[in-house]
């Protein structure tokens, strides 16, 4: 037997050349280690091969060749993984027995509770990292083929512990198990001191039919719920077996026998789980059974969705088909039975256009990206393939010079047409796109420009200054002058707005094209910021309490609030900025004098005159006044210091 060293990082290497990396971290005591995993091994979990994983209370571990009688039945059996309860050894550390790894947690100064588990050497190759957390909770992670294998063994509390002792063991629980992944196959094994009795009303989703017990104990319900909020299935109820196949604890008098150690498994892979039953022949010399399962993938083979090509409803734009397929359209209708049901009128009416559209349009040919080829050019590759065929399959050199001909003369005739389509689809989407540009349409605008160009847009690209240089901080952001849009939003909306990015694009989005505008143009711009402060009152049978101020966010369940709200602050505004000097030259000669999001208000101007204390302070008169008007109790907030640039 080799133990490996907690105090310093060392590494060894097996006859199977597995590198293997202990990493101390914690006190000297608690060494995780990493397994470096070679790339031709397929993992844990594959499919068609049955993994064998076990659970048992061994009572202790601290005897004199106790462990070797551990590890003769561990080959008896033929396990991959066994998870162990009660070893009563000191310490968290990592050692190798007889080519078999073992892991295990326990306390660091007494020779009580425990945890581990044992690994085969095809599980050894498959490690990925292990976390001893106390000493009754231990975790390892497994590569696998399809989705990482989690396994939690656990000791809980018994039925006469602390209610404290109870509840801090399953938080400690379910802060472990929220740190995997959900599309890991989780397991949660070991001696859960838990009962389950046979009602299963209400958890159906949790336990199968077959219980063994009369009553749910504490422990049970606890882990019942704990269970049920982590999408877990007990196992040993979804399998029918004998009662002598299913009791996992034999008390010292022999008489009484209960289930108390569960294997649990998560409920997407529950089909994977073959079997869960006791074998009693194993023996350590402990009060109870070993629990073995039996694990195996069953993937579900993707079907590929077959969806219908769209119709050529391009070719309806030759008045003499659209004319046609209007006549036997209108033909087909004065058939149709008037007497029938709703339903059946509408599938008449649904078969009569389908059918139509099948023989008059037919479906579009090629991929969306192969829309643009016209049908004379489809009919092109069509004669070409044809030619090709009539080739290959020539049985004598005659034939297949006629072919060869043949095809030589409709190769170039297809290039050419294909660069006629291309040429016309630009040109009609070049007309389109200054159509939309005419109307001010950026949205169709940026389709058709990106429908031409085949870019994407990626939100997780770097950001580079002029020189190429990539900005890996906020600080080197915010002194490129490119428009760094964290800088202006820090600076801009976030230090004076009360609102964040992700939930008030649209007023970000305006703020940031007035500033982009105002830079390119070289037009001076400051803006000062107003906010309306929250404040409420409750209505009660006496009437209305005093006005008080409101920190945190309020929900008013009404999606109308706000816009009533802002018509009401737009129609303040508006009265007290009613002047021709006040804000910035926009389009047609207009000025833009404020910016509004229910009751954050940016006030815009050119001038500093325009925005000194003093003005704002008259401004703020203004709209006391016009607030005053409306609103019985008004709170606003003024900033002194406007932000902005003058030229």
């Amino acid at each position: 037997m080799t133990r490996t060293q907690a105090q310093e990082p060392e590494t060894s290497s097996d006859e199977q050349g597995t590198l293997v990396i202990d990493i101390p971290f914690g006190s000297s005591s608690q060494a995780p280690s990493i397994q470096a995993t070679p790339n031709i091994f397929e993992g844990l979990s594959v499919p068609k091969t049955t993994t064998k994983i076990g659970t048992w209370n061994v009572r202790t571990l601290y005897q004199c060749e106790k462990l070797a009688q551990l590890l003769c039945e561990f080959d008896s059996y033929g396990m991959d993984i066994l998870g162990t309860s009660e070893m009563r050894w000191t310490g968290s550390n990592r050692l190798v027995s007889d080519g078999k790894t073992i892991l295990y947690s326990g306390n660091n100064s007494q020779y009580t509770h425990n945890v581990g588990l044992i690994l085969s050497k095809e599980a050894s190759r498959a490690l990925v990292g292990w976390k001893p957390v106390n000493e009754r909770i231990i975790t390892v992670r497994f590569k696998s083929r399809h989705a990482k294998t989690t396994i939690i063994q656990v000791y809980a509390p018994t039925k006469d512990a602390d209610e404290a002792e109870k509840d801090a063991f399953y938080n400690l629980l379910q802060d472990t198990i929220s740190d995997f992944p959900n599309h890991d196959i989780k397991l949660l094994i070991g001696d859960m001191n838990a009962q389950i009795d046979n009602r299963r009303q209400g958890w159906e989703h949790v336990i199968g039919p077959y219980r063994l017990s009369t009553q749910t104990s504490d422990n049970g319900e606890c882990l019942l719920l704990f269970c049920s909020m982590n999408n877990l299935c007990i196992g040993n109820t979804y399998f029918t077996h004998k009662n002598i196949h299913k009791k996992t604890w034999r008390s010292p008098d022999g008489i009484t026998n209960n289930e108390i150690d569960y294997f649990c498994i998560s409920k997407r892979w529950r089909p994977a789980l073959l079997d869960v039953r006791v074998y009693r022949g194993a023996d350590v010399g402990s009060d109870h059974h070993l629990l073995l399962a039996l694990l195996r993938l069953h993937l579900k083979r993707k079907q590929e969705r077959q969806t219908a090509r769209p119709y050529a409803v391009e070719k309806l734009r030759d008045q003499a088909i659209a004319e046609q397929y209007k006549l036997k359209l209108r033909n087909r209708f004065q058939q149709m039975q008037r007497e029938t049901s709703l339903e059946d009128q509408w599938m008449q009416f649904k078969r009569a256009v389908t059918e139509i559209a099948e023989g008059m349009i037919g479906r579009r040919r090629g991929t969306q990206k192969e829309r643009w080829i016209q049908d004379r050019t489809w009919q092109l590759i069509d004669e070409r393939k044809f030619a090709k065929r009539q080739r290959d399959q020539a049985k004598s050199p005659g034939e297949k010079a006629e072919a060869m001909v043949k095809y030589q003369l409709l190769d170039p005739r297809v290039k050419k047409s294909c660069r006629t389509d291309k040429k016309e689809l630009a040109e009609h989407k070049g007309a389109e796109a200054q159509e939309a540009a005419k109307k001010c349409d950026t949205k169709t605008l940026y389709r058709i420009v990106q429908e031409l160009t085949g870019a994407k847009s990626n939100s997780n690209a770097s950001i580079k200054d002029k020189n190429g240089k990539i900005l890996l901080s906020k600080v080197s952001a915010s002194s490129y002058s490119g428009g760094c849009r964290a800088w202006w939003i820090k600076h801009c909306v976030k230090s004076k707005l009360d609102f964040t990015a992700d939930n008030h694009s649209e007023q970000i989005f305006m703020l940031r094209n007035i500033i982009e505008q105002s830079i390119e143009f070289q037009r001076p711009l400051l803006i000062n910021y107003i906010y309306f402060k929250k404040a409420c009152c409750v209505r009660t049978d006496n009437g209305m309490t005093d006005f008080f101020n409101i920190d945190s966010g309020v929900r008013q369940g009404c999606i109308l609030s706000p816009f009533l709200f802002l018509l009401v602050v737009d129609f303040i505004v508006r009265k007290a900025m009613n002047d021709a000097h006040l804000g910035i030259l926009w389009k047609d000669q207009r000025r833009l004098t404020d910016l509004d999001f229910v009751d954050d208000i940016a006030l815009l101007a050119e001038t500093s005159e325009c925005l000194q204390v003093t003005d704002l302070q008259n401004f703020h008169g203004l709209i006391y006044k016009q607030t005053a008007n409306i609103f019985p109790k008004i709170n606003i907030k003024l900033e002194e210091k406007p932000f902005g640039w003058t030229l």
